[in-house]
């Protein structure tokens, strides 16, 4: 039989106190936390400033309002209002960074929006795409981009080029992954192009919103060209009237001969 050093003995592993415990449960939560937050704080203002956005990125991103409910906007936006009533405010529910602009009502309908006005290349495509505008009631909301390319602000003229209206779910409106898109494209006809958001709520359901943050407008050459002016071949000349012949001339008759009188002889 093998003696048994004194010596040796078996090392048993020390104690793990509590608050190392929770040192070891909870890192990995904590890490994934910073993880997200950093990963959140990167596509803050992605649309705004990627892609070549040409709107100034804190009117794109909507940073700071002015104004009080119900008139707040965002700075360099300007409402509009075709039909009904809301308020417009300022808020915070957005996937890109608060704040974000609310738009509501409380029982009403309307049909309203928002506008800004960019300086553009005279000439240059471009494409508006809106990347935040989630409502709480997505049946009730068709939302619809448009632009005016001679740089106007009167949403119902005939110079507005308008995307497709989207109804129902979809929150991010410019997916590129079958996802609901209503990216409008239009070609530059002066140095300052007009950039509409629309939202068209005609039912309501009691307390309805939507929520919109981040629209931007990016250089597109796929945008539609410049209508050419068809050439009006010229009128052919006409042939020269005629001066009328002059009117003829009397002809003068002969004076009359004078007839000889006889003179009486004197007796």
């Amino acid at each position: 039989m093998k003696e048994i050093n004194a010596d040796f003995h078996i090392k048993r592993p020390l104690p793990i106190t509590h608050y190392a415990l929770r040192i070891l449960l909870f890192a990995p939560i904590l890490l994934l936390l910073i993880l997200g937050s950093g990963v959140r704080t990167a596509w803050a203002s992605e649309p705004c400033e990627t892609g070549g956005n040409v709107i100034p990125k804190e009117v794109c991103d909507f940073d700071h309002f002015y104004g009080q409910p119900p008139r707040q906007l965002p700075v360099g936006w300007t409402a509009f209002v075709l039909a009904g009533d809301l308020t417009y405010m300022q808020d915070v529910d957005t996937f890109w960074g608060a704040p974000a602009l609310r738009m509501w009502s409380n029982g009403g309908t309307f049909k309203a929006g928002i506008y800004t006005q960019v300086q553009v290349t005279l000439g240059a495509g471009y494409r508006a795409s809106v990347a935040w505008a989630g409502p709480n009631e997505p049946d009730a909301f068709g939302r619809q981009l448009g632009i005016d390319p001679t740089g106007g602000t009167d949403p119902n003229a005939p110079t507005v080029v308008w995307g497709p209206m989207h109804w129902g779910p979809g929150r991010i409106l410019n997916r590129t992954d079958g996802g609901p898109n209503i990216d409008v494209r239009a070609r530059a006809v002066n140095g300052t192009v007009t950039v509409f958001f629309l939202v068209d709520h005609p039912w309501s359901s009691g307390d309805n919103v939507i929520f919109v943050d981040a629209i931007a407008l990016y250089p597109d050459e796929s945008a539609p060209a410049l209508p050419t002016a068809t050439p009006v071949p010229p009128e052919p000349a006409q042939a020269a009237a005629a001066a009328p012949p002059p009117p003829p001339t009397a002809t003068p008759l002969p004076s009359p001969t004078p007839t000889a009188t006889a003179t009486a002889t004197p007796t």
